[in-house]
């Protein structure tokens, strides 16, 4: 399914004119609200990227990388030198609190410096690593992006090629808000609700197949739940 396609299925289950203008200026927020709802409770594996940033020589302090959602893992890279994660030796640090290493490293004077083992974050933007690094480092930061939202210049994403039966639905939750929830006269309060039941009758399959993907399924294997044997 690409853009306009989903325009007119949009469109057609609501039997709205082509030329709405409520249509044509709610059609931004109506893809932000149907790709946010999705991808705030699903963990896809396309959305998962390995991006890399600079650790300073004495600074514990690190950046997030731009647009990272969620740091899922990190790797110093050895030597120092090397600035491509696989033209060198990934060394994967382990998460802890800030109150973890402020109380183990306290000090970041150059006798305890090295190479970092952990690290933490302070923020959405930032974090920390420990031992405060003895020499610049390459830092691979792997975690969760966004993809780019459906439009017209970029007219099929993962959610629209993958999945467009949930992609429908989930616009609808928001649709149906809009066109059957706004004046006494027009309410229609059960179609939300319809969407909403669908959306996540819809999403419940879409997730046992994205945790098998993962391998994260019964017994940590690819294979589809069964009910347990007694």
């Amino acid at each position: 399914m690409n853009y306009n396609e989903t325009l007119d299925a949009w469109r057609n289950l609501l039997v709205t004119p082509s030329s709405s203008i409520d249509f044509i200026k709610l059609l931004p927020r109506a893809i932000e609200s149907t790709e946010l709802r999705i991808y705030r409770v699903m963990d896809f594996l396309n959305t998962i990227e390995a991006v890399t940033t600079t650790l300073v020589a004495g600074s514990r302090n690190f950046t997030m990388p731009s647009g990272m959602i969620i740091l899922r893992s990190a790797n110093v890279i050895t030597p120092s030198t090397t600035t491509n994660p696989d033209l060198g030796t990934r060394n994967a640090l382990t998460r802890v609190s800030s109150e973890y290493m402020d109380a183990v490293y306290g000090t970041q004077t150059s006798a305890y410096r090295g190479l970092p083992i952990d690290y933490a974050l302070l923020s959405d933007t930032a974090g920390l690593v420990a031992p405060a690094p003895d020499q610049n480092y390459t830092l691979e930061c792997i975690g969760t992006f966004r993809p780019a939202p459906l439009s017209a210049t970029n007219p099929t994403t993962f959610l629209t090629t993958n999945m467009p039966d949930l992609y429908i639905a989930s616009g609808m939750i928001f649709w149906s808000s809009y066109y059957q929830n706004y004046g006494a006269a027009s309410d229609n309060p059960q179609e939300g609700l319809s969407w909403q039941k669908i959306y996540d009758d819809t999403l419940m399959g879409i997730n046992i197949e994205t945790v098998r993907q993962k391998a994260a399924s019964v017994s940590w294997t690819p294979y589809q739940p069964t009910p347990q044997a007694n």
